[in-house]
């Protein structure tokens, strides 16, 4: 075991990616229910001021949307993987640079999750953090 106190940081930031765990096994949850035709799928501002009042459209991208949800969900369930692998990352050196690619990669399902992503790299910078995974600070 490597010396030191586990510095703060590494508790929101097992906190953060728990939050991204949950927010895209929703998201998988979601395009599975859109596959089976449980629910409707979503469109983009564009798609749907276009087909609004096109039915044959709207009914061709509904289609499309159905078809393409299995593997959007598989994707989303392999990210959700990932983020739950950084939740619970040992404290060894590249564990420390994992933090960082996780931390700047929550920024995009969402621009808004850069508020708490700025704040956590910014202390996952930090020489005690550095030293706590075992990296020359």
């Amino acid at each position: 075991m490597l010396p030191g106190r586990r510095p703060g940081v590494v508790l929101v930031f097992r906190i953060w990616c728990a939050l991204f765990v949950a927010v895209y096994l929703g998201m998988g949850a979601f395009e599975i229910l859109v596959a089976r035709g449980t629910v409707g799928p979503t469109f983009g501002l564009l798609e749907d001021v276009v087909s609004r009042h096109d039915k044959g459209l709207r009914d061709r991208l509904i289609v499309e949307k159905r078809a393409e949800a299995p593997g959007f969900a598989a994707f989303v369930f392999a990210i959700a993987v990932c983020y739950g692998v950084a939740a619970a990352i040992p404290r060894k050196p590249w564990a420390w640079v994992f933090g960082i690619v996780v931390l700047a990669t929550t920024v995009f399902p969402f621009i808004i999750t850069a508020a708490g992503m700025v704040p956590l790299l910014i202390y996952w910078g930090r020489p005690e953090v550095k030293r706590y995974f075992g990296r020359r600070a």
